[in-house]
C-alpha cells in the first residue's frame, strides 16, 4: 500500500506563545515540540483506521507468558483480549524487615510495622536495557503479537528508580529496581495512542516478567476523512480545561491515532490532536493535564451535541441531544458546584455552592464507542447561594472515606467521577466532592484541611500543575497555587493517609534547583503516601476509575487481588497513560526504617503506621516511568 494513497501532509505540530487575547491570531511553527514522526507537508486529509481483530486470543497470551517466565493461570486474559499480568509481590521489589503489628490512632484498624531494607535495595540487579528490548520484542514476536510492516514499532527501555535521602539530605541509597520495555506504533509517522492500544513489560534482574500489559489491536487503513488544521486545533485546545486561567503561553497541538479503552469495543482509531499547553502565571511556567480533541467534524464520526438548561424554582435542569458519531454513548455530568452524574441524558440538581455564585455551569462530556468524545458547556443564571456541603463533617473512627478535588470547571468532570463511582462501589463513603469554583486552595491548608483533605483516608486530586505545586481556578479562597511551602506540618496530623495527584510535574525530580525531597517534605505530619508525576500527564478518563479499581477490586481465587496503593497508582499508568509518563511515590520513613510503602486501601491489606514529623528520619520515592 502506497503512502501517497493515503496522506497529504501539513505541519505536525504549531507552538503558539502569545497572550491569551491574541491566541487565534498568531501562530509559529516548531521543530522540537510535538511534531511526532510525520514529515512537514500539507495534510488534509487521515484514513480511519478500521478494527480487524480484536486483542490477542489465548494461545497468543500463553505463549507470550511462556517466554516471558510468566506462571500461566486463568485471569490475566480479559474477555475483550487484553493481557494484564501483575506479580504482587515481585513487582519493584523492595526488601523489607517485619518489626511487629499494631492499631492506627484515628481509625484503629491494624497496622504492620514494615522497615525498609536499606542495604537489601542495594543488592537489587537490574536487566541492561538492549537486553531487555531485545528479549521482549522477541517474546512478542514469537507469539505472533507484532505490528504489520504499516505500523512501525518503537521499542524503548527505561529503569524505575528508587531513592531514598535522610532528613538532613544525604542520600543513603539511588538504585534501579527493574526495567520496562514499552512498545508504541505509528501509521505513517503519527503516533497511536490510548489505552486501547498500550504495550508495556517490566522485567526484573533475571529476565522475568513482573508486570504485563499488552492491549494490542490488529488493523488496517480504511475510507479517507477530511482533519481540520493545525491552527482550528489551537482554537479547540484553547477552548478546553484553561478558560479561566491567565495566559497562554503555548500550544502545540500533536496529530495522533486515539485507541479507546478495549472494552468500549471501538470499530476504528480516529484522528485526533493532543492538546499541549502551557500556561504562565506570575513569571512561571504551568502545565495543563493533556488532552486531546477530534480531528475531524464529520458527523459520521464526530457526535454533534445541544445542550439546554433552565432554572426550575431552585433546580437546574439540564438536557443534551446527541447526533452522528457512533453510539452507544458514555454520558458524564458535571457542574462548578460540584454536581456529577453519569449515563442518564437528562439531569435534575440543585447547586450546592460553598460561596455565592451568580451562575452555575453545566458541562456535558459525551464520549461515543470509537472513543470520540465532545464537550459542551452552559450557564445558568442564578442567583445561587451558599449551601452545606460534604457528606461527612467530623471523622468518625472506623469508617473508609474519600474525597475528590476537581479543580477545573470545564473538564474532567469524567475524570472525577471514575473515581467516585469506583470507590463509592466498594462501600467507601464520599466525604466531600468539590469542582472547579468550589474546589479551594485552602481544603489542602490549615486550618480548614481538617474538614477536608485532612479529613478522609484518600484524596483524589485532578488540575493542572507544575515543580512548585498546583492549581485551583478560585482566587477568593487564597492565591489559587498551592505551593509546596504552604502545607507545613498539614497532611495527616489528622486522617489524610495518601494523597494523588492527577496533575503534571508536581513531583518532578529536580525544579528550581530543589529536589521533590526539598520541595514536598514540610507537608508530611502522618501522610502515608504522596502520588503524583515527574513529566506531564494526560487527561485520559479511563485513569481514575482504573486507579481506583486496582485498590479496592475483589480477588476471585489467585487473580483480581487488590494492590498495594503505589502500585495500583503506578498500574493504572502502565495501563491509562502513554509510554514516557513517569509516575512517582513519595514517602517518609521513620529511625528504625518503618515506612508506609507496602500500604493497602483499609480493609484490602496491611497498612503502615502514622509517621509524625517529630519522628520522620528519611525521605524515599520511586518513579515508574
Amino acid at each position: 500500500m502506497k503512502f501517497s494513497r493515503f496522506l497529504r501532509f501539513q505541519a505536525n505540530a504549531i507552538a503558539i506563545s502569545v497572550p491569551i487575547s491574541l491566541i487565534a491570531m498568531s501562530s509559529l511553527a516548531s521543530a522540537s515540540e510535538g511534531e511526532g514522526r510525520s514529515n512537514l507537508a500539507q495534510q488534509t486529509q487521515l484514513p480511519v483506521l478500521k478494527v480487524q481483530k480484536r486483542g490477542i486470543d489465548e494461545n497468543q497470551a500463553y505463549g507470550l507468558a511462556e517466554k516471558l517466565g510468566i506462571e500461566a493461570r486463568e485471569g490475566f486474559l480479559s474477555e475483550f483480549g487484553v493481557m494484564n499480568y501483575m506479580d504482587e509481590k515481585q513487582f519493584q521489589f523492595i526488601p523489607v524487615k517485619g518489626l511487629g503489628e499494631g492499631y492506627s490512632g484515628e481509625d484503629q484498624f491494624p497496622v504492620l510495622y514494615q522497615a525498609i531494607d536499606f542495604e537489601g535495595v542495594k543488592r537489587i540487579k537490574v536487566l541492561p536495557a538492549d537486553e531487555a528490548q531485545n528479549r521482549v520484542q522477541e517474546a512478542l514476536m514469537g507469539a505472533n503479537i507484532w505490528p504489520s510492516r504499516l505500523f512501525k514499532p518503537d521499542i524503548r527501555a527505561s529503569h524505575s528508580t528508587f531513592h531514598a535521602e535522610t532528613r538532613d539530605g544525604d542520600v543513603i541509597v539511588r538504585q534501579e529496581l527493574d526495567t520496562e520495555v514499552s512498545i508504541d506504533m505509528y501509521y505513517e509517522g503519527i503516533q497511536i495512542v490510548g489505552p486501547g492500544s498500550n504495550m508495556n513489560v517490566v522485567l526484573n534482574g533475571e529476565g522475568a516478567s513482573t508486570r504485563t500489559y499488552v492491549a494490542f489491536d490488529q488493523l488496517e487503513p480504511g475510507e479517507l476523512i477530511d482533519v481540520i488544521s493545525r491552527e482550528e486545533a489551537v482554537k479547540a485546545c484553547q477552548n478546553l480545561g484553561i478558560s479561566s486561567l491567565p495566559e497562554v503561553k503555548k500550544i502545540v497541538p500533536r496529530l495522533v491515532y486515539y485507541a479507546p479503552p478495549q472494552d468500549q469495543q471501538a470499530k476504528v482509531y480516529l484522528p485526533h490532536y493532543e492538546c499541549n499547553v502551557t500556561l504562565y502565571d506570575e513569571g512561571r511556567d504551568i502545565e495543563t493535564l493533556r488532552h486531546i480533541i477530534p480531528a475531524t467534524f464529520d458527523e459520521r464520526w464526530s457526535s454533534k451535541i445541544e445542550l439546554k438548561g433552565e432554572l426550575l424554582g431552585e433546580t437546574v435542569v439540564a438536557k443534551v441531544s446527541i447526533s452522528g458519531g457512533t453510539p452507544p454513548f458514555k454520558i458524564f455530568w458535571s457542574s462548578s458546584s460540584g454536581f456529577n452524574a453519569s449515563g442518564q441524558t437528562a439531569v435534575r440538581f440543585q447547586p450546592t455552592p460553598r460561596e455565592k455564585q451568580e451562575y452555575e455551569v453545566v458541562v456535558v462530556k459525551v464520549v461515543d464507542q470509537n472513543g470520540v468524545s465532545t464537550t459542551k458547556r452552559i450557564s445558568v443564571e442564578g442567583p445561587f447561594h451558599r449551601r452545606a456541603g460534604g457528606e461527612i463533617d467530623i471523622n468518625v473512627g472506623g469508617v473508609r472515606d474519600f474525597g475528590t478535588e476537581n479543580a477545573v470547571t470545564n473538564e474532567f468532570g469524567a475524570l472525577e467521577q471514575g473515581f467516585i463511582n469506583r470507590m463509592s462501589s466498594d462501600g467507601v463513603t464520599k466525604n466531600f466532592s468539590w469542582t472547579g469554583m468550589n474546589a479551594w486552595e485552602q481544603d489542602f491548608k490549615s486550618s480548614q484541611d481538617s474538614s477536608w483533605v485532612d479529613n478522609t483516608d484518600i484524596t483524589f486530586y485532578v488540575g493542572h500543575g507544575y515543580g512548585g505545586g498546583f492549581t485551583f481556578e478560585n482566587t477568593t479562597q487564597d492565591d489559587s497555587t498551592l505551593y509546596h511551602t504552604d502545607a507545613t506540618d498539614d497532611w495527616g496530623d489528622k486522617d489524610l493517609e495518601w494523597l494523588a495527584l492527577l496533575s503534571c510535574q508536581v513531583l518532578k525530580d529536580s525544579w528550581s534547583s530543589m529536589s521533590r525531597f526539598e520541595r514536598w517534605k514540610q507537608e508530611f505530619d502522618g501522610l502515608h503516601l504522596l502520588l503524583g508525576f515527574h513529566t506531564n500527564a494526560y487527561a485520559w478518563s479511563s485513569f481514575s476509575g482504573k486507579f481506583a479499581d486496582n485498590m479496592v477490586r475483589q480477588p476471585f481465587l489467585w487473580w483480581n487481588k487488590p494492590m498495594k496503593v503505589k502500585d495500583a497508582w503506578f498500574s493504572a499508568k502502565d495501563t491509562n497513560q502513554p509510554s514516557g509518563v513517569v509516575a512517582v511515590a513519595m514517602g517518609v520513613f521513620r529511625y528504625d526504617g518503618v515506612s508506609n510503602m507496602n500500604d493497602y486501601f483499609w480493609g484490602k491489606g496491611s497498612v503502615g503506621p502514622d509517621i509524625r514529623d517529630s519522628d520522620i528520619a528519611g525521605y524515599w520515592s520511586i518513579s515508574s516511568p
